[in-house]
């Protein structure tokens, strides 16, 4: 549910986590959280899940109605994230001559096949997508622009305002 089941806590049961990514949120609990804090928490997730279950052939529907209720943002747009977004990219040169080599910023569509001249992180975990020196290659464009769209922390690009478009680091 990511940043989806975040954003609801907010807003229906004003209930503040730290953080989402992925396919989780994070809530810390501290001395001085109350029995009444703990006790809404527990109350929301349940009533949140077993609306889910309702709703489970389709979740679109559900979060549907949650706009229409304006518990959640309208122009809030959910990605599906590829699950198996790490893979193994061929180096064109040693990481460190790549980390070293003059740079140039490139915009995503036309990355692919260049020399990444930077780390590429989505956060959490904070793992690279890519490291400097590896090729990029399509599937990598689109994994971090979906993540990026998904409005999860990604480390190791740029955004043009001018062309309202990211750029990814190249080699020269």
């Amino acid at each position: 549910m990511d940043i989806r089941l975040l954003e609801l806590l907010l807003k229906k049961y004003e209930l503040q986590l730290e953080m989402a990514a992925g396919n989780y949120v994070l809530a810390l609990a501290s001395v001085m959280d109350t029995d009444e804090g703990f006790d809404r928490l527990a109350d929301a997730l349940i009533e949140i899940d077993s609306q889910l279950e309702k709703y489970k052939s389709d979740f679109e529907e559900f979060y549907d109605i949650l706009k229409q209720e304006g518990v959640v943002h309208k122009f809030y747009q959910p990605v599906k994230m590829d699950t198996d977004i790490y893979q193994k990219l061929p180096a064109a040169m040693e990481m460190y001559d790549a980390y070293d080599a003059d740079h140039q910023a490139v915009y995503a569509f036309k990355a692919s096949g260049k020399v990444s001249g930077a780390f590429i992180n989505i956060y959490p975990p904070g793992i690279p997508l890519v490291v400097p020196g590896e090729i990029m290659n399509d599937k990598l464009i689109d994994d971090v622009i979906k993540a990026v769209n998904s409005a999860l922390e990604v480390d190791g690009l740029y955004f043009d305002p001018d062309a309202n478009m990211w750029k990814f680091v190249a080699v020269l």
